[in-house]
């Protein structure tokens, strides 16, 4: 029965400690002026447990990226070696803004598959139309590299609004002994 006891006890502890993280993140937030349906970061260490809000409709996939649509777009949807003109606003884990086309008054483009964009990024605009837009939650195993050469210093969430302003097709050239993509 004493063992019992003291199992209940961690388990309040525990839930009294995640209620505290849950609330202490939900005021960083709003501190940082994140938007109101961003999802919540409980850190336990190294562990994050994401909490969405309710009635959200955030989808996982099986590498744990969660996205959101706010608009699905009815354009054309970009595929691998596409060319992609886009603007996106990222955030930390506390809400705050840490880049984004806002900084550079023009939108974004790079060449999908080449490595050129955070890996979670990539995969969650394939999913997406022209003239969508999109919240791409990135785990830290789909987010950016970290480290002193990085910008990241630590490994956690990154989240990305995207909206998806246009896609041209690329073709690979090849002459002689050299090849580049050109794109529409």
């Amino acid at each position: 029965a004493e063992g019992a006891a003291e199992e209940v006890l961690d388990d309040f502890f525990a839930d009294e400690r995640m209620l505290l993280e849950y609330n202490r993140a939900r005021r960083m937030q709003a501190i940082n002026d994140a938007p109101l349906d961003f999802p919540t970061f409980l850190r336990d260490g190294f562990e994050a447990t994401v909490v969405t809000p309710p009635d959200s409709n955030y989808v996982a996939s099986k590498d744990g990226m969660l996205t959101l649509d706010f608009e699905l777009g009815d354009g054309t949807r970009p595929g691998p070696n596409d060319e992609i003109v886009f603007n996106y606003t990222v955030y930390n884990e506390a809400g705050k803004k840490i880049d984004g086309t806002y900084k550079q008054n023009e939108p974004a483009q790079s060449v999908l598959g080449l490595g050129a964009l955070i890996p979670g990024v990539e995969e969650g605009i394939l999913g997406m139309n022209v003239g969508g837009r999109r919240r791409i939650v990135c785990p830290p195993e789909l987010g950016p590299p970290v480290g002193p050469q990085t910008f990241f210093m630590s490994r956690q969430y990154e989240v990305f609004d995207v909206e998806l302003l246009e896609v041209h097709k690329c073709r690979t050239e090849r002459v002689l002994f050299t090849q580049r993509e050109v794109c529409e």
